[in-house]
């Protein structure tokens, strides 16, 4: 009820899951027909293969829904039409981080009925075929380092390579490319010299640590500072604490009750870690307004017209 009206708004389509739908495969009848209808009129139909969210940097067990998407379409069409499977790898660099998170979209050349493998058109072993094609096509654009911690601690390698003076490509997706021989290399290692890798590891993770600790990076190790950068930095930091100061005293007091109710009642939700986000915006969408409207009586009722004027603006 609370997120489903946006949805509405782009044009999403509801899917039943097999564990939602209670085995009967009609209830998605309605979602085939909507997008074989999309596809035929040379419309696009945006599909998340995996079939559910989750935060691992590794490719899940694709369902089947995206190649039955195509080879329905491709089926009912008029003579001549010709469906396309565009594979679209999403790489995250800190994406719970405010403002630094960042992602590449990495798009791969397109898939057509052709890539099922010769199988009848609309058979089972089609589908299947055209599924693997599409695994295969998206572990290309992706960067697999099978969980988030290895990811982390490619990320340090990394910044530790460049912080020595060793080249970095420019450009993400030259960077990304890097991150994959990097990665290679390190299984490559791992089946010859596991004890050493592993050893190395420990001493990467233990760095990585101090460094998150710290907050600092592995460049601001390096570098060298000096006295005049040190002042300037001081005092533009000083100048910008000073100004803000009150403005950021005033946003924490308008928002600490809803952004402490919000994460009050999300850890009261059952929900999987990739649901967080999700359970976190509905609750928002709630409690935030709830907030603001009980705080604006306030202050009209203890601060008059301009006090409640001020605190709308603010």
């Amino acid at each position: 009820p609370l997120i489903g009206p946006f949805l509405r708004l782009v044009g999403a389509l509801p899917v039943h899951r097999r564990q939602e739908a209670g085995g009967d495969p009609a209830r998605n009848a309605a979602l085939f027909a909507a997008t074989t209808a999309t596809l035929q009129k040379g419309g696009a139909i945006l599909i998340f293969p995996e079939g559910r969210t989750q935060p691992e940097p590794a490719l899940q067990e694709l369902r089947s829904g995206a190649a039955r998407m195509l080879l329905a379409a491709e089926q009912d069409a008029p003579q001549g039409t010709r469906v396309t499977l565009l594979p679209v790898g999403l790489l995250f660099h800190d994406p719970g981080t405010f403002r630094e998170g960042r992602a590449l979209v990495a798009v791969g050349p397109p898939l057509t009925s052709a890539d099922a493998g010769g199988a009848p058109h609309g058979s089972e072993d089609a589908v299947r075929n055209l599924t693997a094609r599409l695994a295969e096509a998206l572990r290309a654009r992706i960067l697999e380092a099978g969980d988030r911690a290895t990811l982390r601690l490619l990320r340090t390698v990394e910044d530790l390579w460049q912080a020595a003076g060793g080249p970095i490509p420019q450009g993400e997706a030259a960077r990304v490319g890097w991150l994959k021989r990097a990665l290679r290399t390190y299984h490559l290692l791992l089946e010859r010299e596991p004890e050493l890798v592993r050893d190395v590891r420990r001493q990467v993770e233990a760095f990585a640590a101090d460094l998150e600790a710290s907050r600092l990076s592995a460049a601001q190790l390096d570098r060298a500072y000096a006295p005049g950068v040190v002042a300037r930095f001081v005092l533009r930091e000083g100048l910008a604490l000073l100004v803000g100061l009150p403005l950021a005293l005033c946003g924490l007091a308008a928002h600490v009750l809803p952004y402490q109710l919000t994460a009050a009642v999300v850890r009261r939700i059952p929900h999987t870690d990739e649901e967080e986000a999700t359970d976190k915006l509905a609750a928002g969408l709630v409690l935030y307004p709830l907030a603001w409207l009980a705080e604006g009586w306030a202050v009209l009722r203890l601060g008059g017209g301009w006090a409640a004027a001020a605190f709308v603006a603010g």
